[in-house]
């Protein structure tokens, strides 16, 4: 009797083609596949786990998590908001946080804009000095004054994605809410959205926990001023 292939079986197929190619050995290290065998039959793909870690976090036109605030801005020579924004990051009420936002179309380096070309908006953020948070917005059907692809699903747009060295095809991808899908490595994650079949969208983050450091300082200053508060 011949059973029809189930979305599990493809995933499976999918993910065998990926070890095949030689991607999975590539230069930025290995992934560990874990298979969970359900208790009602048959064996399924329920979980990839990726190893890798921040330092092998993949390069997106040159960024990369954990760069230092220098590095980032070699790529924005002539923005003095961003310089300012990163030397006053240490100063209340960031606490160690610098959040640069760039409209690639705006930008008075013609290298930085041919760079970034295909990508309308970055935004990143900075904690202590380095690159935690990497957002790029890529270019869809309404953005101006050139249009990008429209993506058909989300699956189609991440299978792109994995051009760049260190990420898998979609089937190794957790879904998310249909619009979107993350990879969780050790040392980082990546989300990839598609809006409403239109522009696509990567995050890659540190998962730590910054947000729980800067509330700490936060307190720890409140803490000091009512110390040191003199009626």
């Amino acid at each position: 009797m011949i059973q029809s292939r189930t979305a599990d079986d493809q995933g499976v197929r999918g993910l065998n083609e990926f070890v095949r190619s030689g991607s999975i050995f590539g230069s930025v290290g290995a992934w560990i596949i874990v298979f969970v065998i359900s208790r009602g039959g048959g064996q399924g793909l329920h979980q990839s786990q990726c190893v890798l870690n921040v330092g092998q976090s993949p390069s997106i036109r040159g960024l990369r998590l954990v760069m230092s605030a220098e590095e980032v801005l070699a790529f924005f020579p002539e923005n003095s908001f961003s310089r300012n924004a990163i030397e006053s990051a240490q100063d209340e009420p960031n606490f160690g946080i610098a959040r640069l936002v760039f409209y690639v179309s705006s930008l008075p380096s013609q290298a930085a804009r041919e760079r970034f070309a295909g990508i309308e908006l970055i935004n990143l953020v900075l904690f202590d000095g380095h690159l935690v948070e990497l957002n790029l917005n890529y270019t869809g059907a309404n953005s101006r004054p050139k249009r990008g692809p429209i993506w058909r699903n989300v699956d189609e747009f991440v299978n792109r994605l994995s051009e760049v060295p260190g990420l898998p095809p979609a089937t190794v991808w957790f879904d998310r809410d249909g619009s979107s899908k993350t990879l969780r490595c050790t040392g980082f994650i990546v989300t990839a959205l598609v809006e409403q079949g239109s522009a696509g969208t990567i995050t890659l983050r540190i998962p730590t926990s910054y947000e729980e450091t800067v509330r700490q300082r936060a307190l720890a200053e409140q803490e000091r001023k009512r110390r040191e508060f003199k009626p």
